[in-house]
């Protein structure tokens, strides 16, 4: 079943919602990601204006519109940067019907190969989203559609330096983590939390977003 926009895409982006607006001498954008590769970040492969108009052109074949996958199963409609390939496949979905107005970027997958914030990737340890981040952070518990999802408040992956909000999906791949008590389902726990760490959790996903602006209608809204 497809779904419109409004309330899941809501719900992805719900952090950057609540988020305070960024202070005009924050670091910018550009340079918290490495620029090679493909890329997801504050300002690529899409900004918040960045219209499908827009990206079709620059893109072309290789960007296609059609269902990206949701929460909960769901699916929004959006587009599909390099579809057919795993290693460098991106997900946009828009706020709006007209889709001007860009909701969230996204690149997931075991095979991605894309690079985010700070040079963040799949499979980047936790350890080394810490380091990148300045800081330990909060990670939502693991084991359930919004679980592993790491809040990097008054970090250099926030958005108060970033721009957009910035978001990390963490889980354990290997199979040979520890599962503790405390960590899985709907709690909060701390990435230095030496549970956390026995699980030996890795990105799994990398997204950027950004609010529905005052006066943009969301799809189906």
């Amino acid at each position: 079943m497809t779904l419109r926009v409004s309330s899941v895409a809501l719900a992805l982006v719900a952090l950057s919602a609540c988020s305070p607006k960024p202070s005009p001498q924050t670091e910018s954008a550009s340079a918290l990601s490495a620029v090679t590769g493909d890329r997801v970040d504050c300002a690529a492969p899409a900004g918040p204006k960045t219209t499908a108009d827009e990206l079709k052109a620059q893109y072309g074949k290789d960007l296609v519109f059609g269902d990206v996958g949701g929460p909960e199963g769901t699916q929004l409609m959006g587009a599909i940067l390099y579809p057919d390939d795993p290693k460098r496949r991106i997900d946009i979905v828009w706020w709006d019907d007209a889709r001007t107005v860009v909701s969230t970027v996204r690149a997931r997958g075991e095979d991605s190969r894309v690079t985010g914030p700070l040079g963040v990737h799949v499979g980047t340890a936790l350890a080394d989203v810490e380091a990148a981040n300045g800081k330990p952070f909060l990670i939502s518990g693991f084991g359930w559609d919004y679980g592993g999802y790491g809040d990097f408040s008054g970090g250099k992956l926030s958005r108060e330096v970033a721009g957009c909000h910035i978001s990390l999906r963490f889980d354990n791949v290997s199979g040979k983590g520890v599962v503790a008590d405390g960590i899985m389902g709907e709690v909060q726990v701390t990435s230095d939390d030496p549970r956390v760490k026995a699980y030996a959790p890795v990105v799994t996903e990398i997204s950027v977003g950004w609010p529905l602006p005052t006066g943009v209608r969301p799809s189906g809204g």
